[in-house]
C-alpha cells in the first residue's frame, strides 16, 4: 500500500519506472488524482513482485490480471493504492470512508446487508470493500452479481480480512485462511 500524494512531485520519474502500457493508461487519464492511483499501481507491481515488462502480467477471459508465478490484485481509492500477493486467487479492495451512496447500495447489498449496514457509513463502505475484494479474487468481478451473495451468511469459501488505515478500509480476500502482512510503502522505496 502506498499513499498516492507522496507522489505527485515524482510523477514524472513514476511514469518512466512503469510498463509501457501501463505508462499509457496513466497518461490518458485527464484526473490528476487517477493517474497517480495508476502509477502507484505500477510502482508497487514493480517493486513487489519485479514487473518490468508487459509480458509478464496474463489476463483471465474476465480482465483480471495475474502472472505465472504470483496472483495478484490491485485496488485504489482516496489517497492509497495497494496491491496483495498471494499463492492462489486473491482479491483487494480499499475504500475511503465516506457518506452511504443509496443507489449503489441498492444495486450492490442484499436485504439483509442493507438492513445490517441501517446508515452507518463505515458498516457501508466496509462491506463494499469485502464484497468487492470478493468479486476479484473469484476472477469474474462485476460479471458475478454482487447480490448473488450475502457477507453477512457464513456459508461463502472466502476468508476476508479487513484493516483500516487512516479513514480508509482495506479488504483482502482468499479462499483459503491467510496473515495479511499491511505495510505502507513509502514513495521513495517505490522509486529506488
Amino acid at each position: 500500500m502506498t499513499d498516492i500524494h507522496a507522489l505527485a512531485p515524482f510523477i514524472n520519474e513514476g511514469l518512466a519506472m512503469i510498463t509501457p502500457s501501463r505508462r499509457a493508461k496513466a497518461q490518458a487519464f485527464k484526473n490528476a488524482e487517477d493517474k497517480l492511483h495508476s502509477v502507484a499501481c505500477g510502482l508497487l507491481l514493480r517493486k513487489i513482485l519485479n514487473v518490468k515488462c508487459d509480458r509478464q502480467i496474463f489476463y483471465n477471459d474476465y480482465g483480471k490480471p495475474f502472472m505465472k508465478n504470483a496472483w495478484f490484485s490491485l485496488s485504489h481509492g482516496g489517497d492509497f493504492s495497494v496491491l496483495a500477493v498471494h499463492c492462489e486467487n486473491v482479491g483487494v479492495d480499499v475504500e475511503k470512508i465516506s457518506e452511504i451512496n443509496p443507489m449503489a447500495a441498492k444495486k450492490m447489498f442484499t436485504p439483509q446487508e442493507l438492513s445490517w449496514i441501517g446508515d452507518d457509513a463505515t458498516r457501508f463502505c466496509t462491506l463494499w470493500a469485502k464484497k468487492e475484494s470478493i468479486l476479484k479474487a473469484d476472477g469474474r468481478g462485476f460479471s458475478l452479481p454482487p447480490k448473488s451473495f450475502d457477507m453477512l451468511e457464513k456459508n461463502h469459501p472466502w476468508q476476508t480480512e479487513i484493516f483500516f488505515h487512516k479513514n480508509h478500509v482495506i479488504a483482502c480476500t482468499a479462499k483459503e485462511t491467510f496473515q495479511i502482512k499491511w505495510n505502507v510503502v513509502p514513495i521513495k522505496q517505490l522509486l529506488e
